[in-house]
C-alpha cells in the first residue's frame, strides 16, 4: 500500500518525523492510510497520493509543502491527491504550493481563462468512468499558492467529457462531503463540486483567487457563510458559479467583495428549488446576481428560484439580472448604487418570468442632496422597478 521506506506507527499510519519526509513517487492507497506528525511533508517530482475505490486517506495536523512537480502528460498525473473513489479527510493542515506558471505550456494567450496545469485535489478519470463514490471532509486547513495562475485547489467532478451536466446526470451524482472553515490564498480555481450530492461548502475564507472561487452543480448543495474577497484577482472570475444543474440547493450568507465578474452566476440548463438569500455582494465589475441559460441542452428548464434578503451595493452591473427562467421570486432585497446610468436595479429579458416585491433601494448620496435633506441623509424607497430588455 505504501513505500517500505516511509516510517509508520502501524500498518496504516505514517508518522512524519521532525526532520521531515519527502515523497517523490506515487503512493497508491487501497485500504486506510493516516498521516500525522510534527515535521514537514514534502511532495515533489512525481510524488502524489492515488486514492482508489473504497480507500481512505486521512491527513491531520501536518505542514505540507508541494514544489518541483513533474510536468506529466495527463491531468490525473498532475494531481497531488487523485481521487479514483474512496474518502479524503484533511484537517488542521497547512498546505503551501510553490509551482510556477509556465506560459509555454499554455494553450491560450490569457492564462486566467485556462484551467490550471496542477491540482492539489481532483477526481480521477477512471473513477468518473466507473461512477465511483467519492466523499471528502476538508476542514480548518490553510492553503496557499505562491504563484498566480499555476495551481488549483479542489476539483471534484463526475464529468468524463466536455458536455455540460444536465438533468439526466442526476442518477450518477456520487460526489459529496464538506469543505468547512478553510483559508485559500492565490489559487487558480479553488473549490469545485461538479455533479455533487449532499455537499456543504461553508465558513471558508478565500482571498485573491482567479479562474473560479466556489463552483458547484448537483443536488442538495449548500454554499453558506463564506467570505470571498477579490474573486478573479483582477483578471476574471465569479464569486460563486453554478454550471449545468442545481436542484434543492441553497446559496446563503456569503460575503463577496470586489469581484472581477459576477458575484453569483447561475448558468444552467436545469434548476429547481434553488434559494439565494442573505448574501452581501459589494463593488463587483458586473451584475451582483445573474441567472442565465447559456448552456446548450435540450432540457433547458429553470423553474423555481427564490432570491431573497440579499444586499447588493456598488456593482457596475445590475443588482439582479435574469436572462431566462420561470417562477423566479425576487423579494426583500436591498440595493444601493448598482447599474449606474440605468433606470432600475433589476433587469429581465423577455424570456424570463419573475415576480418582484418588498425590495428597497437607498438613494445615492451627493453633497447637494445631503445639504437639502440634512436630517435624512439616507433616503430609502420601495424599489420593485424592472428594466425589461429583449
Amino acid at each position: 500500500m505504501i513505500s517500505p521506506n516511509i516510517p509508520r506507527l502501524s500498518t496504516d499510519t505514517i508518522s512524519v518525523p521532525a526532520a521531515g519526509l519527502t515523497i517523490s513517487d506515487p503512493i497508491y492507497i487501497y485500504g486506510k492510510l493516516k498521516i500525522v506528525g510534527e515535521g514537514p511533508l514534502n511532495i515533489t517530482g512525481r510524488g502524489r497520493f492515488v486514492v482508489e475505490e473504497n480507500a481512505v486517506l486521512e491527513i491531520n495536523g501536518v505542514s505540507i509543502f508541494i514544489s518541483g512537480l513533474s510536468e506529466m502528460e495527463t491531468a490525473d498525473d498532475r494531481t497531488v491527491v487523485l481521487m479514483n473513489g474512496g474518502e479524503l479527510r484533511l484537517q488542521d493542515n497547512t498546505v503551501v504550493v510553490d509551482v510556477v506558471y509556465d506560459q509555454e505550456k499554455s494553450r491560450r494567450l490569457a492564462p486566467w481563462d485556462e484551467a490550471p496545469r496542477f491540482w492539489v485535489v481532483a477526481s480521477g478519470m477512471s473513477g468518473r468512468k466507473k461512477h465511483a463514490s467519492i466523499k471528502v471532509k476538508v476542514k480548518n486547513n490553510k492553503f496557499e499558492s505562491k504563484n498566480i495562475y499555476s495551481v488549483g485547489a479542489i476539483n471534484l467532478s463526475i464529468k468524463t467529457g466536455a458536455a455540460p451536466l444536465n438533468a439526466k446526470n442526476i442518477i450518477n451524482m456520487k460526489i459529496g462531503g464538506e469543505v468547512e472553515g478553510n483559508k485559500f490564498y492565490n489559487f487558480h480555481g479553488v473549490i469545485k463540486f461538479e455533479g455533487g450530492e449532499n455537499v456543504l461548502v461553508s465558513d471558508n475564507f478565500l482571498m485573491k483567487n482567479s479562474y473560479f472561487n466556489i463552483a458547484a452543480s448537483g443536488n442538495k448543495i449548500a454554499i453558506q457563510d463564506n467570505e470571498i474577497r477579490y474573486p478573479g484577482n483582477g483578471t476574471t472570475g465569479d464569486g460563486i458559479t453554478v454550471l449545468g444543474i442545481m436542484v434543492d440547493s441553497e446559496i446563503s450568507g456569503n460575503n463577496i467583495y470586489a469581484g472581477s465578474c459576477y458575484g453569483i452566476w447561475i448558468n444552467v440548463s436545469h434548476a429547481s428549488n434553488v434559494i439565494i438569500k442573505d448574501n452581501l455582494i459589494v463593488n463587483g465589475i458586473t451584475s451582483a446576481i445573474y441567472v442565465s441559460n447559456g448552456i446548450v441542452e435540450s432540457d433547458k428548464d429553470i423553474n423555481g428560484i427564490i432570491i431573497d434578503n440579499n444586499v447588493m451595493t456598488g456593482n457596475s452591473g445590475f443588482a439582479i439580472a435574469i436572462q431566462n427562467g420561470r417562477n423566479i421570486e425576487i423579494t426583500n432585497n436591498n440595493f444601493e448604487g448598482n447599474a449606474p446610468g440605468f433606470p432600475a436595479q433589476i433587469m429581465k429579458s423577455d424570456l424570463a418570468e419573475i415576480t418582484v416585491s418588498g425590495n428597497i433601494s437607498a438613494k445615492k448620496l451627493t453633497p447637494e442632496w445631503a445639504e437639502e435633506h440634512a436630517l435624512y441623509r439616507h433616503a430609502t424607497y420601495d424599489d420593485n422597478s424592472v428594466l425589461s430588455l429583449q
